[in-house]
């Protein structure tokens, strides 16, 4: 915008300064918020109000939200860990470590030994 390239993430070290400046290119451009989406389709007022209300709930009965979460953690760990879109850990990049380090102090004990 203006010909300025310059990150304008909103984040928590932004001053109030910033914000208004922000806000002034927002109007000057006649920029439009966008929806909020999730899962490929637009979040319709109804289902935020739902999601509000459910924080709500789970506010006022922490017991529940603990056995929500204690839930949701059961089934999670039932989903093969591929399908969370993540590596499964197979120990090989542990292995590369170990490895280099090996070879390091290897080369540092031959160099050292061939000083004397």
């Amino acid at each position: 915008m203006e010909g300025r390239f310059e990150d304008y993430t909103l984040g928590r070290n932004i001053t109030i300064e910033r914000v208004k400046e922000i806000y002034h290119l927002f109007k000057k451009h006649q920029f439009q918020l966008a929806g909020l989406r999730s899962f490929g389709g637009y979040v319709t007022e109804e289902q935020f109000q739902e999601k509000v209300e459910l924080a709500q709930r789970y506010r006022d009965d922490p017991e529940l939200f603990a056995r929500v979460q204690a839930e949701a953690a059961e089934k999670l760990k039932a989903i093969p860990i591929m399908a969370k879109g993540v590596k499964a850990a197979n120990g090989s990049g542990r292995k590369w470590l170990l490895a280099a380090g090996g070879l390091v102090a290897v080369g540092t004990g031959w160099l050292l030994g061939r000083k004397r």
